[in-house]
């Protein structure tokens, strides 16, 4: 018999106070940005419009908690009809974060939590055919779920070293070398700055943001990456989180500058004392200086400064990423199939297909 006790909701709860305080409570506890409510709100509110939420908590005899926030497409030919569960923040999110609170680290499991909610899927939830989980964390997923090492997110674990000096030391003599150089080439033009905006400074984060996007777009004229900002929902997604997020000191916007002109941009996010590393951009004319390399430098540089744990480069393991460091957070993909019959189907149909 399961350990765990399963209650399920629609979008209604989001006005509920007192679920909303609980869920802020464990966010701010341990979570990560893409845990945080008004993140995932956000997102619901972009991306999710037309969709059927679905909020899941469970419960065990420890008083333990997890929320899984879920959506549903509407049905659709195309799609079989299948009714799928797709855990928030897909691929708009760097990982999809299991919302825990927990009373004791040392002995939860979070097998036993998984065994669970599959027998939950199974026993009880006829109304779906499977569940989709697409970036969890290794250590917080089910011990079969598929893994890959190209699925993951670099980062560095900044207590790890006792200052900026110390981990500069961990880094290879041409990546050193490369950014003393790079800086010195800058300098002889003129002046470097660097910026962050505040939190009283909404209006002018979002219009230096536009030059985030015309440079983002040049950066990547040659690939497919360049029509990531032609897509409406996107450019609304981040100007909802500068609006909303950057008044509350989540959203980390910082710009480097050359005589007081930009030259390269990042939209990130700081939470928990961990600085995540989110959406960069700089002027391609000045590719050959390295202003993108210069300003993440600054921005490890500024989160030693602020005494921060982590510095998570998000997802994706490009060559750049991990010439900065090599721990990987790997992440797992999977999915829970229940026992209806379009289920059973669907799965038939994969496996034709694959």
């Amino acid at each position: 018999m399961s350990s765990w006790k399963f209650s399920w909701y629609n979008e209604a709860i989001l006005n509920d106070s007192d679920f909303i305080i609980q869920w802020n409570k464990i966010s701010d506890l341990k979570g990560s940005i893409f845990s945080y409510p008004e993140m995932i709100k956000i997102w619901i509110d972009v991306y999710a419009k037309n969709c059927q939420l679905f909020f899941c908590i469970a419960r065990n005899a420890q008083n333990d908690i997890i929320i899984l926030p879920f959506y549903m497409h509407p049905p659709r030919v195309s799609r079989l009809n299948k009714r799928a569960l797709i855990y928030v923040g897909d691929s708009r999110f760097d990982y999809q974060e299991i919302i825990l609170e927990c009373n004791d680290d040392t002995t939860f499991s979070y097998q036993e939590f998984w065994d669970s909610f599959e027998f939950e899927i199974k026993s009880n939830c006829k109304w779906i055919d499977y569940v989709v989980f697409s970036k969890i964390r290794r250590d917080c997923a089910p011990s079969d779920a598929s893994c890959s090492r190209d699925i993951g997110c670099p980062y560095i674990k900044l207590d790890n070293f006792s200052n900026l000096e110390e981990y500069e030391k961990s880094l290879s003599r041409k990546l050193r070398n490369d950014i003393k150089r790079q800086i010195r080439r800058l300098e002889k033009i003129g002046r470097i700055g660097f910026y962050v905006f505040d939190r009283h400074e909404t209006e002018k984060a979002l219009i230096e943001f536009n030059k985030l996007i015309v440079a983002y777009e040049e950066v990547w004229a040659e690939e497919q990456s360049k029509y990531f900002f032609k897509i409406s929902s996107t450019v609304e997604f981040y100007y909802k989180l500068i609006n909303n997020l950057l008044p509350k000191d989540l959203v980390h916007f910082s710009i480097l500058t050359l005589n007081n002109s930009p030259i390269a941009w990042h939209f990130g996010f700081y939470f928990n004392k961990s600085f995540h590393y989110y959406k960069p951009a700089y002027d391609i004319k000045l590719k050959d200086y390295s202003p993108g390399k210069i300003l993440l430098y600054r921005l490890i540089k500024n989160a030693f400064e602020r005494n921060d744990k982590y510095f998570d480069f998000g997802f994706g393991l490009e060559k750049y990423k991990l010439e900065w460091t090599k721990d990987i957070s790997e992440l797992k993909e999977f999915i829970m199939f229940s026992n209806s019959l379009r289920s059973s189907i669907y799965k038939i149909y994969k496996r034709i297909k694959t």
